[in-house]
């Protein structure tokens, strides 16, 4: 067979750097691989034999999109282990084991041509090896073994890779349990040894780049830097000072981690607290503006309606516009907002129920946001029931969500807010109210993610040096949202 098992290079001093140490391992994790696990008789003679066969298909951000579990029939019982008993794998344990060269044939299949990472690969690549030679079997991917990179990572320790993934805690489930676990420690190892790698890497070279580029390695959302040492772009981080919160408990003792206690203040994380409303903007929704005769007066009436319709990502798709006829004349302010004379308006006009009806039919199914200045929402829900208009229409009030993150002693009218904010406008164009109200939507959910990637960086588990304990690709685990984000102080 060939011999693609390669082993980790000689220690010496002038290799302690990990991250330059091991630039084929990172490469080899940088498209899709592979972590196998082999359970072996370990009677430590010439007589040992495989027992079980675990294998992870994983991503370059380190997800696992498949496994394969194989129980192998042996010539003698194997011995049990002593902690048997506490090592259960019921689904493993269910399976029909099969002979070994069929264990093997299964394995090739799964991994195609992935390269393979093994914790303490000079103890399982001979028995691959034999077995390979003695039924013929080509057994040809490169193998990188995972222990010496765990020994130079965290010298004196133990490295059974259970008893080191969780003496570290690095098991996303809590606690490694059965035989099957172990090929997932391997996994967990190895991406820590990475991340842990990077780290000091980047501690080593931040203190030889100049000002500008420190200044650049320092932004808020992390920007390649070139490092003098490797002579390429780095998106390391420097060291991320940590922060302890004290989150509120609901009635039921519940954490609610939209709320956050510290000594002297409380602060809400608004990326969280709305998040129903960011999820509505995702698959693509609608931004409407009213205009109204006097927002003030309770008998005010409807005078335009205009709307875009907005792709997940806050482009306008469509524009919409409406003008309802008026029992008097159409005041001058908004005839000339639209340059309209007093008969090109009325001309134009439509009754509210067609108009109602017609924006209706140009959101469909999405869901549409509304700046309420004031009560105009209100203005457009008692409209649908005066024209007995039935809607299933879902309205979200952009003021609201804009007074929980930027809060203030202003009233946050719509042009009172577009001034704090700084958003730039032409001076006069078709749904132009409409379009500031997406700017300032777009605005404030930039600022509540912003807000809660922040937060989450500062307050997320570190590892025993103190740097981020998840990360993966630049990005951090987010333990609320149960996904990664971008790493950002």
């Amino acid at each position: 067979m060939d011999n693609n098992w390669i082993a980790a290079p000689s220690n010496s001093a002038s290799e302690s750097d990990l991250f330059l140490r091991f630039q084929a391992e990172w490469s080899a994790m940088d498209k899709p691989y592979a972590v196998l696990d082999l359970e072996v008789t370990d009677r430590f003679d010439d007589q040992d034999e495989i027992t079980a066969v675990h294998a992870l298909q994983v991503t370059p951000d380190g997800d696992i999109v498949a496994q394969l579990d194989i129980l192998v029939r042996t010539r003698r019982s194997p011995p049990p282990w002593p902690e048997q008993e506490e090592r259960t794998d019921a689904p493993v344990q269910a399976q029909k084991p099969v002979w070994v060269a069929l264990a093997l044939l299964r394995l090739r299949v799964f991994l195609g041509d992935r390269d393979v990472f093994i914790h303490n690969a000079s103890r399982d690549m001979p028995f691959i090896e034999q077995i390979a030679t003695r039924f013929k079997l080509k057994f040809s991917n490169r193998v990188f073994d995972i222990r010496p990179m765990a020994q130079m990572t965290w010298p004196g320790q133990l490295y059974a890779q259970r008893i080191l993934g969780d003496y570290l805690e690095l098991s996303r489930e809590g606690q490694y349990q059965g035989t099957a676990d172990d090929v997932k420690a391997s996994l967990d190892i190895l991406l820590t040894v990475r991340q842990l790698a990077q780290t000091r890497h980047a501690q080593r070279i931040e203190s030889a780049l100049s000002d500008q580029a420190k200044a650049k390695w320092n932004a808020p959302r992390f920007t390649p830097a070139l490092c003098p040492i490797c002579q390429t772009l780095h998106a390391f981080y420097p060291s991320i000072p940590f922060v302890s919160e004290v989150l509120e408990l609901d009635e039921d003792g519940v954490e609610m981690p939209e709320l956050i206690f510290f000594d002297d203040h409380v602060e809400i994380d608004c990326f969280l607290l709305c998040a129903k409303d960011w999820a509505a903007m995702s698959g693509g929704f609608t931004v409407v503006h009213v205009d109204v005769t006097d927002g003030l007066d309770p008998n005010a009436q409807i005078l335009a309606i205009t709307a875009l319709s907005v792709n997940g990502v806050g482009q306008v798709i469509e524009k919409f516009e409406a003008l309802v006829t008026s029992a008097t004349l159409a005041p001058q302010w908004l005839l000339d907002k639209y340059k309209l004379s007093q008969a090109a308006f009325r001309e134009r006009s439509l009754d509210l129920k067609q108009a109602l009806e017609a924006i209706l039919a140009f959101a469909g199914e999405s869901t549409a946001f509304i700046y309420n200045e004031p009560q105009h929402l209100t203005f457009v829900e008692e409209a649908l029931m005066d024209c007995s208009i039935a809607s299933s229409m879902q309205w979200i009030n952009v003021s609201g969500i804009a007074q929980f993150i930027f809060p203030g002693e202003l009233t946050w009218g719509l042009q009172t807010l577009v001034g704090y904010l700084g958003i730039q406008h032409p001076e006069a164009a078709l749904s132009l109210d409409a379009l500031l109200t997406l700017k300032i939507l777009l605005a404030t959910r930039d600022e509540a993610r912003g807000y809660h990637y922040r937060r989450i960086t500062t307050t997320a588990p570190r590892l025993e040096n103190g740097s981020l304990k998840e990360v993966r690709n630049g990005q951090v685990f987010c333990r609320f949202c149960q996904r990664h984000h971008p790493i950002v102080i």
